[in-house]
This record gives structure tokens, C-alpha cells and sequence, in this order.
């Protein structure tokens, strides 16, 4: 938090170290005795793998691929009677939702993709590179996603929820592929 050396006085020391509250240290102290054990990069990534593609892949139809088609059905449906008010209002709540939230868009998929990369420096599995660089790709589709959605709410482009359901449907299918290739790759690791 200091950026540099900051001697503290023994009684902010203390109340700070019998603070109340929930997670309140209640007096004790940690430290290591020794360093922990390397962790076994490969049995880790081989789970975190096959966790991320089954996630993304299984008939739970809010989450993972299903959910993006699902939220392409429900972007086609949009109202435009109101001249598309309720239209904007809602393709504004996605673009806040994977961009400025971060439950989802480009920002994940780029963080994904360098967990990819550091984990294929760690295990030396040269494959996770270049499923890396295609998630990278995917990652810039869907910030052209948002941004055209973007464009549609300020009224800059046309509104037209079909157009972005496409798009949305095109990159379900995209992803599908890509954890497919995920699985497949976490498949043929572990033997």
C-alpha cells in the first residue's frame, strides 16, 4: 500500500491487529515457516481446462455457449414500437455488462488467453499457444460486437437487433469450436 518503508507506532499496530469486523484477524499472525512446494503446473492446468470447456460447453442454458444463444433470441425479439427506446436500453445493459462489468466480452477472453500462454510457457504444451492466439481473435470479435452495439444506441448506425443477434449466433458458433478445441487439447494432454 506504502510505496516505500513506513514505520508504524506499536499502538496502530495493535488495534490494527485486533480489529473487529467479519474477517478480522482476531490477534493472530501468519507467517510461513517455510516456502511452499511448486505447484504441479500440469495437473492444475489440465483441471482448469477441462473446468473452463465444460462450463462453456454444457446444456445449462444461461451459461457458456447457450447463453450466448440464448441472448441472441432474445436480442432478435427486442420491441422497436417505441421507436426503439426499450431496444436501446437493453443492448446498452449488454455492452455495460461485458465491458464496463466484466462479466464477459473481449476483456475476458484476452485474460483467458494469456492464462493460455503462461501456462503453456510453464508446461512447455505448445498447443495452448495457438489456441491462445484464435480466443485473441475471438476476443476482437466481440469487442467489434460492442461496438456496434454501441453505435446502434447512439444512433449512429441503424438499429437492428437481428443484425447484432447474427453476430452474437456467429460468435456462439466460433466459440463453440474454440472450447471444442479446448477440450480436445486438455484431452489429448493428459495422456
Amino acid at each position: 500500500v506504502a510505496e516505500a518503508p513506513v514505520r508504524c507506532a506499536r499502538e496502530d499496530l495493535r488495534r490494527a491487529r485486533f480489529a473487529k469486523g467479519v474477517l478480522a484477524p482476531k490477534g493472530l499472525l501468519y507467517f510461513l515457516t517455510r516456502p511452499p512446494a511448486p505447484p504441479d503446473w500440469v495437473r492444475l492446468g489440465r483441471r482448469a481446462l477441462a473446468r473452463t470447456a465444460r462450463i462453456m460447453l454444457t446444456p445449462l442454458p444461461l451459461v457458456g455457449v447457450h447463453g450466448m444463444k440464448l441472448l441472441a433470441r432474445q436480442i432478435e425479439r427486442l420491441p422497436l414500437a417505441d421507436g426503439g427506446e426499450r431496444a436501446r436500453l437493453y443492448m446498452g445493459n449488454i455492452v455495460r455488462m461485458q465491458e464496463e462489468i466484466g462479466t464477459g466480452g473481449g476483456g475476458f477472453r484476452f485474460l483467458y488467453a494469456s492464462f493460455l500462454q503462461e501456462l503453456a510457457a510453464k508446461t512447455g504444451y505448445a498447443a495452448l499457444d495457438g489456441l491462445a492466439s484464435r480466443l485473441v481473435e475471438i476476443g476482437d470479435r466481440w469487442r467489434e460486437f460492442a461496438l456496434a452495439a454501441a453505435r446502434m444506441i447512439r444512433g449512429r448506425d441503424a438499429l437492428s437487433p437481428p443484425v447484432l443477434a447474427a453476430r452474437l449466433r456467429a460468435l456462439a458458433a466460433d466459440e463453440k469450436l474454440f472450447f471444442q478445441s479446448l477440450h480436445r487439447a486438455q484431452r489429448a494432454w493428459a495422456r
